[in-house]
């Protein structure tokens, strides 16, 4: 049995380790030249003397003429929501050095299993109402990928998840939080600033928090409207930059992946751009070939249209006071943090919408 890291030498003779390892660093004459990489089937053969080593672990090239290898447990919470999922979705990218852990609600577990088979992650129940119960599941991860929950216990779950972290010997967490957070005046925000605050005073190791713009995918819950040629929002004139949920996917796995580089950062992350609801509506008339109109509407109408979605209460308000952040020109922020983090741009409402032309229909 190694400990969580070890180092073998060139002359060891070793028959036979059983792994429970993270990392491990192979130094040896000419760097072991008996080392056989096996990329493909994501194992390592060691032949040296009489012996063969084979060790099940994940592999990655490193420094200092000998190979170094790292697997990581990172666990996210709400894999089965939309956020989730594409978080999983980008991280499964990076499976030659992550072992990925989908928490899932209880309601709904097949279905939510279901929707992550192909990423092949192993996954398990989080009731985020017990604490004593998140502990255990917690043991052996090192970075823990927090998603609060659209519910009326946001905070509480929330900050239990954190609270499990701490107690588990979680290393490092990572927050999604809710753009302009730091407004105490704003409704939407205020939950999320008590659960960054939570965190900042846990005593975990480190941490990271991104704060995520409106989701552009909100724009399909008035697809009914857009489709009988019109998009009505209560924004007034005001600009806003909506970011794809997966380009928050994105930006979470590029932290994950190597989270040392982010400890105790906040990233804000927007579209490329500030757009108001004429720009929207003049996007979606290019993409559909024929007029769609902005239309500004009463909060009132707003809400009614939300309802009819089965919006819950919670997320309703929560829309509604990022909306009067719009109408009061408070969101038309645009920063580089996703570029900063993933080396590329966040997608521009014109490509969002292209990708979900169907979806809009």
């Amino acid at each position: 049995m190694l400990a969580r890291d070890a180092r073998i030498t060139g002359d060891a003779n070793i028959q036979l380790v059983v792994m429970r390892t993270r990392t491990i660093e192979l130094v040896g004459p000419n760097h072991w030249p008996n080392v056989v990489m096996h990329a493909s089937s994501s194992s390592l053969i060691v032949r040296n003397k009489v012996s063969l080593l084979l060790l099940l672990i994940r592999t990655n090239h490193g420094t200092g003429g000998g190979h170094r290898m790292t697997v990581k447990k990172v666990l996210v919470t709400g894999a089965g929501g939309q956020t989730g999922h594409n978080a999983i979705q980008c991280l499964h990218e990076h499976s030659g050095t992550i072992e990925v852990c989908a928490g899932i609600h209880k309601t709904d577990q097949e279905k939510q299993k279901a929707a992550l088979a192909k990423f092949k992650v192993t996954t398990c129940e989080l009731e985020a109402e017990d604490k004593s119960k998140l502990v255990d599941k917690f043991k052996d991860v090192q970075d823990l990928y927090v998603i609060p929950p659209s519910s009326e216990e946001k905070v509480q779950c929330a900050c239990n998840y954190i609270d499990a972290a701490k107690d588990a010997g979680v290393r490092f967490v990572l927050l999604l939080s809710n753009f302009k957070a730091d407004r105490k005046d704003y409704f939407w925000g205020e939950s999320f600033l008590k659960i960054e605050e939570h965190l900042k005073k846990s005593g975990i190791p480190s941490w990271t928090i991104i704060r995520a713009n409106f989701y552009a995918q909100n724009l399909l819950l008035y697809k009914e409207q857009i489709n009988a040629g019109e998009l009505p929002l209560p924004t007034a004139d005001g600009k806003f930059a909506p970011i794809d949920v997966n380009d928050i996917g994105k930006a979470a796995s590029s932290i994950l992946v190597d989270s040392s580089k982010h400890h105790n950062r906040v990233y804000t992350l927007t579209g490329p751009e500030a757009v108001d609801g004429f720009g929207i509506a003049a996007t979606l008339s290019v993409i559909f070939g024929r007029e769609i109109k902005y239309r500004n509407i009463s909060k009132d109408d707003a809400r009614k249209i939300l309802q009819s979605q089965n919006v819950p209460e919670i997320e309703i308000r929560s829309l509604l006071s990022y909306y009067e952040l719009v109408q009061n020109n408070m969101a038309a922020d645009v920063t580089d943090d996703f570029m900063q983090l993933t080396g590329r741009p966040p997608k521009s409402m014109r490509q969002f919408c292209e990708a979900h032309k169907s979806e809009f229909a």
